[in-house]
């Protein structure tokens, strides 16, 4: 039979286990839901300005650079927030 002090020491072993899944798969989630964010916001512009580097992202985010002032205020606030960090 287990004592509460081994009881304990075992659910908070599980805790500290699981928590860089639980960190993990919320940063995933978070960046999920900014890609969704910014590719709702910056579609049209992509189509618009960048049509020949579709669907290739890197060559996207080098014509989104240099197109910049002709972004959309709200692709233009996005992109603006992704490129800072």
């Amino acid at each position: 039979m287990m004592t509460d002090t081994l009881k304990r020491t075992a659910v908070c072993t599980l805790l500290v286990l699981a928590l860089p899944g639980v960190a993990s798969a919320r940063i995933r989630s978070e960046r999920d839901r900014l890609r969704a964010e910014a590719e709702h916001a910056c579609y049209g512009d992509a189509q618009r300005l960048c049509p020949d580097a579709l669907p290739n992202e890197a060559k996207v985010e080098a014509c989104m650079k240099a197109q910049r002032a002709r972004l959309s205020p709200a692709c233009g606030k996005i992109f603006d927030r992704g490129t800072r960090g």
